[in-house]
């Protein structure tokens, strides 16, 4: 599936800490305190990309499936590798990001970025004005593909 994720301002610092860069996740396997999430870790002996969806959108996807994420002055089109549970925020917190409300990130998802761009395409404006045009407004929605990109 193919989905859209528009998020506001406030998820930017973690965009850039996660998305714009790769994290090497090897000096995290000494500081996880859950066993399955270590051993999850410790497959990744390359830098990656980091996301995470939250809870909303985290239940609906697969690996494999792609997310155009648009946040304000910032587009990335991603497609998910492998969704992690992480019931601390333990990688969130090694990794730095902001915590919402001070909960933790639970579902950091290693994605490849398949692109990055300061816009999104333009066959896919209508679909991010139907999540709306507020800066708070944060949701999702199934999009298609261009046809360009048809899977």
């Amino acid at each position: 599936m193919t989905y859209l994720r528009r998020y506001g301002s406030g998820f930017a610092q973690n965009a850039a800490k996660t998305l714009s860069t790769k994290i090497d996740l090897t000096p995290f396997g000494g500081h996880i305190a859950q066993p399955l999430l270590g051993k999850a870790l410790r497959k990744y002996n390359q830098p990656v990309w980091l996301w995470d969806f939250q809870q909303k959108l985290i239940d609906m996807l697969h690996d494999d499936d792609e997310v155009y994420v648009v946040l304000p002055g910032n587009y990335f089109h991603l497609n998910i590798v492998e969704i992690l549970q992480d019931q601390r925020g333990e990688v969130g917190d090694l990794v730095g990001w902001h915590r919402l409300f001070k909960g933790p990130w639970k579902h950091p998802t290693v994605v490849e970025v398949l692109e990055r761009e300061v816009r999104p395409p333009q066959w896919l404006i209508p679909q991010i004005l139907q999540l709306g045009i507020g800066e708070e407004t944060e949701d999702f929605l199934v999009v298609r593909c261009s046809p360009d990109r048809a899977r």
